[in-house]
């Protein structure tokens, strides 16, 4: 089996490619493979050789001991990665591709840029091409992303950035976070109760009255206040990719800058009236409400604070309805002046009293 060129005669003989000249031309036939490299070896002089399916191969003793790759061989595997991507690509309908295509578009090259940074240096040091591997990356996590938010994009983009997808989350010592569980779980219960997160806000150094520690039971999503269940504690701190005191710690500078962010600080606020409720109730114990809401406006943030905590112990004294709780966030936007008040808005009926009581003279004494 062979070809003709036009420096002579192409054979494969054994699996490896050998040069003949042409007939008529004097001079010894030329029979080593082509693009041979010697090396000295145990069995003999070791050559790189090339092969006639693709590829190069290793010849020790007139064998061949192995294979190695040339760029006929990396051309090769690039157009099985293809094939493969495609194949995943046709087993998607139209949308879905569509959606696919949009979530890519959408992340950019923000996805790409980490990814250099996060695997660019061991491929680069290889000699490897790593542009198709972070396109590639891209389109699975897109996959991966849109099928856990069930083929929503916007939703699949929130997961990605808030790290809930399952290849984005990082490595935790699982054991390690087992361990600070058990440290602080209660002796008779599968539970850390109230004695076991004062000992944990020690360890951190906080009150438990400050507002980090709210901060904290929002990413835990704690459903009850001074309780950690064991999946709430142990999923929470491993999607945060913490697994120790001091990581947790390092932590709290960001948690509490969160507030600062107002979309971060609505979501926080909607968190603190579930977590203020006693278990089975619809509703918060009016004394609770006002010690939550003078944690989450101090320092007069909110003019009005002591005017509406004092009205409601005076004329309404009950339970605060989530309705009220929602709806006051907006309210207090409006500062101390009231003029812009709308009543016909669709405010609370609660909210509604305390402004015609202002409005009408009423003040705290």
């Amino acid at each position: 089996m062979g070809c003709e060129t036009r420096g002579g005669r192409l054979s494969a003989l054994g699996g490896v490619i050998f040069q003949s000249l042409p007939e008529g031309e004097e001079g010894p036939v030329d029979s080593s493979p082509i693009g041979e490299t010697t090396h000295q070896h145990r069995d003999g002089d070791r050559k790189e050789v090339a092969l006639a399916g693709g590829g190069r191969g290793i010849m020790v003793g007139g064998k061949i001991r192995g294979k190695t790759r040339e760029k006929a061989g990396d051309r090769s595997t690039h157009e099985t990665d293809r094939r493969c991507r495609r194949g995943t690509q046709n087993r998607l309908n139209r949308v879905q591709k569509e959606k696919v295509r949009q979530f890519c578009g959408i992340l950019g090259t923000e996805y790409v840029t980490d990814a250099k940074r996060r695997v660019g240096g061991i491929h680069a040091r290889r000699g490897i091409r790593t542009q198709g591997r972070w396109m590639r990356a891209r389109e699975k996590l897109a996959l991966e992303a849109l099928r856990c938010a069930d083929w929503n994009v916007e939703s699949a983009i929130e997961m990605f950035y808030s790290g809930d997808i399952p290849s984005l989350r990082p490595v935790v010592d699982l054991k390690a976070l087992e361990a600070m569980y058990k440290k602080y779980k209660d002796k008779h219960q599968d539970l850390i109760m109230a004695e076991g997160v004062g000992q944990f806000c020690e360890d951190l150094g906080v009150d438990p009255s400050d507002i980090v520690m709210l901060v904290l039971s929002y990413h835990l999503n704690a459903q009850t206040m001074c309780e950690y269940t064991h999946d709430e504690f142990m999923n929470g701190l491993a999607k945060l990719g913490l697994d120790s005191i001091r990581k947790i710690k390092d932590k709290l500078p960001r948690m509490r800058a969160e507030l600062e962010d107002p979309n971060s600080f609505r979501e926080i606020y909607a968190y603190a009236f579930l977590f203020s409720r006693e278990k089975g109730q619809k509703s918060v114990m009016l004394d609770v409400a006002i010690e939550m809401w003078h944690l989450l406006f101090p320092d007069g943030q909110w003019p009005l604070l002591d005017d509406w905590c004092e009205y409601l112990r005076t004329h309404h004294n009950k339970a605060v309805s989530r309705d009220t709780w929602v709806q006051l966030l907006e309210f207090v936007k409006l500062g101390d002046d009231l003029s812009s008040y709308d009543p016909s808005g669709a405010w609370p009926f609660l909210i509604d009293e305390f402004v015609e009581y202002k409005q009408g003279g009423g003040s705290v004494p």
